[in-house]
């Protein structure tokens, strides 16, 4: 089971950067990656989104909803269609002496088992990738806005 994991230090409140990972349909204002991301329905009686990306000229899809969140220190998502099988994530918030440390985990299963030698390494790269751009495009945001 692939598993990623990036950080970054970011200058703002706990609240406020928990609000704006929460508000993923404001996400392609400011996140250049991500191209599409709307509400469209619920799973589960929760919100779900839809959303695209495109890095290094490859498009992606998927659909995920919020399984949980602790206000302002975790919400935890689950991927229901897109490039895995299952894919899970983790949003972690922590104080830090220069502002919030934030992580994004994602843990995740390719569709292709049998493929996975081939593959896996660059959808692993590919979530690297596009969770570095999530997280500076979150912190360009919430610092922009002091």
């Amino acid at each position: 089971m692939p598993y990623t994991e990036n950080s970054i230090v970011i200058k703002g409140s706990a609240k406020d950067i928990f609000n704006c990972i929460l508000k993923l349909e404001q996400w392609p204002k400011f996140i250049s990656s991500i191209k599409y991301s709307k509400i469209i329905g619920t799973h589960e009686g929760k919100e779900l989104h839809k959303m695209k990306s495109i890095i290094c000229g490859i498009p992606s899809s998927w659909k995920s909803y919020l399984v949980a969140a602790e206000p302002y220190k975790k919400i935890n998502y689950r991927q229901v269609e897109g490039f895995c099988d299952r894919m899970e994530g983790v949003w972690i918030l922590n104080d830090h002496s220069n502002g919030i440390h934030v992580t994004l985990i994602h843990d995740f299963d390719f569709k292709l088992p049998i493929l996975d030698f081939v593959f896996k390494p660059i959808l692993i790269k590919y979530v690297i990738i596009i969770s570095d751009r999530i997280l500076q495009g979150i912190k360009s945001k919430i610092e922009s806005a002091r």
